[in-house]
């Protein structure tokens, strides 16, 4: 399932919803009018339509956090290892510090890096720590390779996960607000049928 989130204001607010049965557009500002000449369908609609977004918005949080949690945690983990590599290569008498650690990261893997520089850095922390352990080293054209192995760089993997984060939050926000949606014709209804009562 595919959802995307556009416009900024109620009048363009509007969520596309594509599956394997089709697309669909909903403009959400029209959705959360209550019609108050149609109060029957509106109590006998409110429940599923809230369900509907509630689960948008699980989905979505299931999404950022499959993301976060395996493609991005393993992503984390290869640039960090070259990271600790390349602060050991540049002389850095504590290449496994986190925050070194980070910045180098950052730097060595940004979308303004120069490749061939940081690989060669990198290249000789890592067979300096080859060298300590009694391993042979790989060639520098196969580490680099595999340092490079993906092709996003630091600033596509953050891009990508706050932009799964963000529509986890748009969607739950949506969510929340068919549940008010949903108090508020039940109290409608509620307080109709209290005047009928009174009427009899």
């Amino acid at each position: 399932m595919d959802i995307v989130v556009h416009g900024q204001t109620t009048q363009n607010f509007r969520v596309t919803v594509s599956d394997a049965h089709g697309t669909e557009d909903y403009i959400i500002s029209d959705m959360l009018v209550v019609d108050e000449h149609d109060i029957d369908r509106e109590v006998r609609d409110c429940a599923a339509m809230e369900h509907f977004w509630h689960q948008l918005a699980i989905d979505a949080e299931l999404a950022k956090d499959q993301f976060e949690k395996i493609d991005y945690a393993q992503y984390l983990a290869h640039i960090e290892k070259y990271a600790k590599y390349y602060l050991k290569g540049s002389g850095e008498k504590n290449p496994i510090s986190g925050t070194a650690k980070d910045k180098a990261a950052v730097l060595i893997f940004s979308l303004k890096a120069d490749q061939e520089e940081c690989a060669t850095t990198a290249y000789k922390g890592y067979t300096s720590e080859a060298a300590a352990i009694g391993l042979k080293p790989k060639l520098l054209e196969v580490f680099r390779e595999e340092m490079y192995l993906y092709e996003a760089t630091y600033e596509d993997a953050q891009t990508h996960l706050l932009s799964l984060e963000y529509k986890a939050k748009q969607l739950h926000a949506i969510s929340a607000a068919f549940n008010t949606k949903s108090w508020s014709i039940k109290t409608i209804a509620a307080d109709r049928r209290a005047a009928m009562q009174s009427n009899i």
